[in-house]
């Protein structure tokens, strides 16, 4: 269980708005991290459900560092990471971030695949919603870091819309540790504007 108290009073702050969907962050090192730490972490997050003096409840997992690789060893790896979350945690989200093109067999293991993971200017020079095949698009998301203040967040979630992309984030800086109140701002009345939901990750 979670021991800070700022962390708890957080969590139990986001889980109270109908449209946070709270996940937990768990890296895999591209198929490298052995399947029982993974799953040890995933455990960690599922007992806070059991917490009594605060709804901390996490509502699915974010697996991050997740391999592209077309080997049927890492296809078994994230099937059952992904298995064993769901069953420690009900109707739990899983997410996959590869960070790239995934093969498209990893979709049948989770509700939302971390497409394209890199900065702003990258963004906007690969055109990386053209390289997400059609019919994957509503399960697909894009990651985007190093986005510059004044930077029109609307159209680019417009846009994203209009190609039935699921989800998107973004970052004030490479690491995802600092967000302008600008960027939060824009991203709340972007996402407002569509009627979309809300996930933070931990």
């Amino acid at each position: 269980m979670p021991t800070d108290a700022n962390q708890i009073s957080g969590i139990a702050k986001l889980n109270s708005y109908s449209n946070v969907n709270t996940v937990g962050y768990v890296s895999t090192r591209h198929g490298d991290r052995p399947v029982s730490e993974v799953n040890a972490d995933v455990d960690v997050y599922a007992k806070w459900a059991s917490y009594s003096d605060a709804n901390i409840r996490i509502g699915g997992i974010y697996f991050d560092e997740v391999s592209a690789e077309t080997t049927s060893s890492m296809y078994s790896y994230y099937q059952g990471v992904a298995d064993h979350a769901r069953s420690g945690i009900p109707s739990a989200h899983i997410s996959f971030n590869p960070g790239t093109i995934a093969p498209t067999q990893y979709f049948d293991y989770c509700d939302t695949m971390v497409e394209f993971e890199a900065s702003y200017s990258d963004y906007q020079s690969q055109n990386p919603i053209q390289k997400i095949p059609q019919q994957y698009h509503e399960k697909s998301a894009l990651q985007v870091y190093s986005t510059p203040e004044g930077t029109d967040v609307e159209s680019v979630v417009q846009e994203m819309a209009n190609q039935g992309v699921q989800a998107v984030y973004f970052g004030s800086d490479c690491c995802y540790k600092v967000y302008s109140t600008t960027l939060l701002k824009s991203m709340a009345e972007a996402v407002s504007g569509f009627g979309g939901p809300c996930t933070d990750e931990l």
